[in-house]
């Protein structure tokens, strides 16, 4: 018996909402979706539901949307997911195997399939192919057994997909995964977090599944961090290997004996003199400190004097002599405190080290320390006592597994954007029209609170117009410090932001007071009983602003671990990301609602702090699905929001592309000039951005080669200055074609056609007959390696054509010419091969050997079939046995590019 529709519907709702709500306290920007697949008791598989959150038109609360698939096939999941196995083999069959399979990432993203197929395509699909994903997600599978309505028994399988996940994050849960608490947590979610009957099945009771211990996501959330730093004490304990993968988290309670959590949480509550807490203690197993030359020193108490981690007070104080900067910290096994040391990393080895960063009041952040080999810098051989060493660098590796805040864990940072803010100050006080000298001082105002997140106690960074502050600051004089109004140096707002109180500026990036008291009216619609007393005092002096005639205000809210609240927030940041996600499931269903895409991207075209990435996110699936205006339109918007921050190499070539497809699809020459010349300036920052071995090098300078290629063919017609964009062209296709053949990959056939066309072009300005010749030469190579690709290209044998009737090679000119006529049976290459042919009647038997070699057959069309025939009645009267040897058709042909017919039709 199978659950039910309306069953199926309320199980997979319940769990995605526990599931977002949870993974949403980590980080807000994370993007859950995931798909239901229902097994029988013969694990058949019987259904297929997909489950994502969306946005309603009335930009109400989110809602959960399901999608039961018509076709009961993983392969469909795995298509809309854009993967495949990694070998090309075959999916996993079992519930177990999709999980390793998962785990271990035994799959690679169908973009890299499509890249090797559709980059030797045609010109269309060659550019199509260029852009490379920014993988951002996470893939895994999980599953509950079931037990449902008239005892139907069956496995609910979860394959989630996780985006938005933060790049250290995602190796730790593939490459550490022991030591990842997004898996480890995931993992307990589907073992301990909701109820179950002795045979281990979830159940549905009045439209609810129980939870195991009565707890919502925040209460999961906790429970994980405490499981999380008892896991950590443990493999301190045991000096675990940080090395070796070990993806299943056995649900082991004894982690929850350990107490590293509330100790070190007791220790970051207490401040010391009245100052919070900063320092940092380093977690080593006791054998490892005890190696000889691995910590050297500083302080070292004796083996009786050893500080338990239990003592809060006295660690709280040696705290005060830590120094990260100078790698000073209090060096701890799993149960003491040994002294105070640094580490010489160069013998840490396999050593597992642990580092938990105290950053203010109930801030921590646990870091897994280790080395590697630095391979970008050169190494040193070195022989001493007729020993050979080479020594090389070590880079420092510090990988953040986890952040608490008052027990509360996050992942990933969601912190202070300059973009963010920039966007928010130019469109609260002018309206998105800024001046240069308002940009100006948007970058002085940015750097401000930039520095102002070094002050370690938390601070608050106040802006107004002039007139505003001069006004307020009348006011606020008996709960501030007035002064001069002036720029202050960046250096030094972190000492003037010391005092309590916020720092004030107006809009020129003038400062007016520090240690201001805001005050407001309080309201029962302002402020959050969740936060601080200088996140309420924000807003709610905020409002007063707005209250007394709509005065223009923006306040940046630092908190002690440098968190950055902004206000106001004019829109719902959380709205946008949903918005932009679920623009981008849109567009990859088959038969896009158009109406609905055109809502949602107007909403995030018109936003003026949406998240530049989220739009090229968006404009990246437009291009995939083929809607190149909507690609150029969000990718252009999306440059524009970048404004002056990084975008990446991939992103710089989407724009590039983007150009590309709108230059192919018009005729005006002057305007696809500019969009050529576009594509070639983003390429070329693509080139400039691109990372240390970046697989997609040879992408972006094929791309400048083909729009180099176009420009010259625009230019040869409009003017005389083409040369330098010809060799521009010629040196980027050789770049592109030499990458390929160092990364093993198959060059395709138009970029040996397009260097062809290039030099033959070249050769063609040369006065130098020597120099011509050589050109020419190289052409006819690269036209030969176009045609190894694709023998039957007309435009490669008419341009080979053309060059041997330059050289006078008249025997490779006819039979090049002779085989376009089989391509393209048209009246000017009869013409052609007829005048060359009456100059030289023997070349006949070329042409003809030539075509019928091409068509398989002996006939010829009537004007060679007439050429023949004269040429065999004047050679009959002179020479009988060279009119034989000229009806032998296959007497001297030369090799056809594509074999036996048959054989190239199958």
């Amino acid at each position: 018996m199978e659950i039910s529709k309306k069953e199926l519907s309320t199980v997979n709702e319940i769990i995605y909402k526990n599931m977002d709500l949870w993974l949403k306290k980590l980080n807000k920007r994370i993007h859950l979706k995931l798909y239901a697949l229902v097994y029988d008791n013969n694990d058949k598989l019987t259904k297929i539901v997909r489950v994502k959150k969306t946005v309603p038109a009335s930009n109400g609360e989110p809602g959960v949307a399901q999608d039961i698939f018509p076709e009961v096939d993983l392969q469909t999941v795995f298509d809309e997911l854009r993967i495949l196995p990694a070998d090309e083999g075959k999916l996993p069959a079992t519930i177990e195997v999709l999980k390793c399979f998962l785990d271990k990432q035994c799959y690679k993203s169908l973009a890299d399939y499509k890249q090797k197929s559709a980059e030797d395509k045609t010109e269309e699909s060659e550019v199509k192919a260029q852009p490379e994903s920014e993988d951002t997600r996470l893939l895994y599978a999980n599953h509950f057994q079931y037990l449902g309505a008239k005892n139907t028994q069956v496995t609910l399988s979860y394959l989630l997909e996780i985006r938005n996940v933060d790049a250290v994050s995602r190796e730790l849960f593939f490459s550490r995964p022991q030591f990842s608490f997004l898996r480890m947590s995931l993992d307990y979610f589907f073992g301990n977090y909701f109820s179950v009957n002795p045979k281990g099945e979830i159940t549905l009771q009045d439209n609810k599944i129980q939870s195991r211990f009565d707890e919502d996501p925040l209460l999961f959330n906790r429970r994980m961090s405490r499981l999380f730093f008892g896991k950590m004490q443990e493999y301190i304990l045991s000096n675990k290997s940080a090395d070796v993968p070990e993806f299943n988290n056995d649900l082991k309670f004894d982690y929850s004996i350990h107490s590293l959590m509330e100790q070190m949480d007791e220790i970051s509550s207490l401040p010391y003199e009245n100052a919070s807490p900063f320092g940092s203690i380093l977690f080593l197993n006791s054998q490892a400190i005890d190696l000889p030359g691995l910590i050297r020193f500083s302080i070292q108490f004796k083996e009786t004097g050893r500080i338990l981690l239990d003592d809060a007070k006295r660690i709280r104080k040696l705290l005060e002599l830590t120094n990260e900067d100078k790698d000073l910290y209090l060096i701890a096994d799993h149960r003491h405190i040994y002294g105070l040391g640094e580490v010489n990393w160069n013998l840490q080895h396999s050593t597992l080290a642990v580092r938990l960063d105290f950053n203010g009041l109930s801030k921590l952040k646990l870091v897994l320390v280790h080395t590697e080999a630095e391979l970008s810098k050169g190494g040193e051989l070195i022989v001493e006592n007729d020993k050979r060493y080479y020594r090389s660098d070590l880079a420092m590796v510090e990988q953040p597994l986890i952040s608490l805040s008052s027990k509360n864990p996050r992942l990933g940072e969601e912190g202070y954007s300059s973009e963010r803010f920039m966007k928010l100050l130019e469109n609260t006080f002018w309206k998105g029209q800024s001046t240069a000298a308002h940009q100006s001082s948007i970058k002085a105002l940015d750097l401000i609170v930039r520095k102002a997140r070094e002050q370690k106690h938390g601070t608050m960074v106040v802006i107004t117009n002039p007139d505003t502050a001069e006004q307020e600051l009348t006011t606020l004089s008996k709960q501030s410090t007035p002064i001069e109004e002036k720029a202050i140096h960046p250096d030094h707002v972190k000492f003037l932001t010391a005092i309590d109180g916020a720092i004030y500026f107006d809009t020129q990036a003038r400062c007016h007071a520090l240690g201001v008291i805001l005050d407001g009216n309080a309201k029962p619609d302002i402020g959050d009983p969740s936060r601080g007393a200088r996140f309420n005092s924000a807003h709610r002096y905020l409002h007063k602003l707005k209250d007394n005639g709509d005065q223009k205000c923006v306040i940046a809210i630092i908190s002690e671990d440098g968190m950055v609240n902004l206000i106001p927030e004019n829109e719902n940041e959380d709205l946008l990301l949903a918005t932009a996600e679920e623009m981008i499931d849109l567009i990859n269903v088959d038969e896009p609602d158009l109406n609905k895409l055109e809502a949602k991207g107007k909403l995030l075209l018109e936003s003026s702090i949406v998240d530049s990435e989220w739009l090229f996110k968006v404009g990246r699936a437009c291009w995939n699905a083929e809607m190149y205006d909507k690609a150029f339109e969000f990718a252009n918007h999306a440059e524009d929001q970048a404004n002056s921050e990084f975008i990446s190499a991939s992103n710089y070539n989407l724009i590039g592309i983007c150009y590309y497809a709108k230059a192919h699809n018009q005729d005006d020459d002057q305007a696809n000039m500019k969009y050529y010349e576009k594509v070639i300036e983003m390429c070329e920052k693509a080139v400039e951005n691109s990372l240390h071995g970046e697989n997609r090098y040879h992408i972006y300078k094929q791309n400048i080669g083909f729009s180099c290629y176009k420009l010259f063919q625009i230019l040869k017609n409009n003017s005389d200055d083409y040369y330098a964009i010809l060799e521009k062209a010629i040196y980027s296709l050789s770049e592109a074609i030499e990458e390929r053949k160092r990364r093993s990959l198959e060059n395709s056939k138009q970029l040996y056609f397009r260097r062809a066309y290039c030099l033959q072009e070249q050769a063609e300005s040369e006065e130098s007959e020597v120099t011509k010749e050589a050109l020419y030469r190289k052409s006819i190579d690269d036209y030969n390696l176009s045609l190894e690709l694709e023998p039957k290209d007309p435009d490669s044998l008419w341009n080979k054509f053309l060059i041997h009737e330059y050289l006078v090679e008249l025997n490779d000119a006819v039979e090049c010419l002779a085989r376009v006529l089989v391509l393209k049976n048209e009246e000017i290459y009869m013409e052609q091969l007829v005048e060359i042919i009456n100059k030289q009647p023997d070349l006949i038997l070329v042409a003809r050997a030539a075509y019928t070699a091409q068509t398989g057959s002996a006939s010829l069309p009537s004007e060679l079939d007439k050429l023949y025939e004269a040429y065999l009645g004047k050679l009959e009267a002179f020479d009988l046995e060279g009119v034989a040897a000229a009806k032998e058709v296959t007497s001297h042909p030369k090799p056809d590019p594509d074999g036996d017919e048959e054989l190239d039709s199958n």
